[in-house]
């Protein structure tokens, strides 16, 4: 597959995250939406260093377009300036945030898509919603669900893939009771 590099597609819907100033614009790419998520995300400045996670089937690019990226890969840190790109491959450990005093602004696409929009849209709702901490990120219980759920998109360096199948099969009862399947959807 062709690496995507710009955005000549028409935008599809943009979301911000009230908690962390992070806005990322979605774009229609039409008949190539199963193979590639085109996006642009915008860091406001002196965000917060997120969790490291790392995508198992999932290739991302990113290419600063303004201001500075910070990234961490594995136990490497970089500065990304405009013009700078990084192609991060499966299973690569990684984070990224804004230590700039301006706002940045990212291209960034992701091969292939699975849930990534989905799995965006429902964080930046919680955090819209008041249902995560000043990071941006939901209770641990929400999370073990959340990690279940997008399992194939996204997982968290600290967690154990078993931990969270077995703790989810354990607070089954739980997720019931605060009716997530209803709220984010069953699997």
């Amino acid at each position: 597959m062709n690496q995507p590099t710009s955005h000549k597609n028409l935008l599809s819907e943009k979301i911000k995250n009230s908690v962390t100033g992070q806005t990322i614009s979605f774009f229609d790419n039409g008949s190539n939406a199963n193979e590639v998520l085109e996006m642009q995300s915008t860091y406001a400045s002196l965000s917060a260093e997120p969790p490291m996670h790392y995508h198992p089937k999932q290739t991302e690019i990113f290419e600063v377009l303004s201001g500075v990226l910070t990234l961490k890969v594995k136990d490497e840190i970089r500065v990304l300036r405009v013009g700078d790109g990084i192609t991060i491959p499966p299973n690569t450990h990684h984070a990224m945030w804004n230590a700039g005093a301006t706002e940045t602004l990212v291209s960034w696409t992701v091969y292939p898509p699975l849930k990534t929009k989905p799995f965006l849209k429902t964080m930046f709702k919680l955090a819209n919603d008041g249902e995560t901490n000043r990071e941006g990120i939901p209770s641990v219980l929400l999370m073990i669900f959340l990690l279940k759920k997008y399992k194939d998109t996204i997982c968290l360096v600290k967690s154990n893939q078993k931990m969270v199948k077995l703790l989810y099969l354990i607070l089954i009862p739980l997720f019931k009771f605060k009716k997530y399947h209803k709220k984010f959807g069953s699997f």
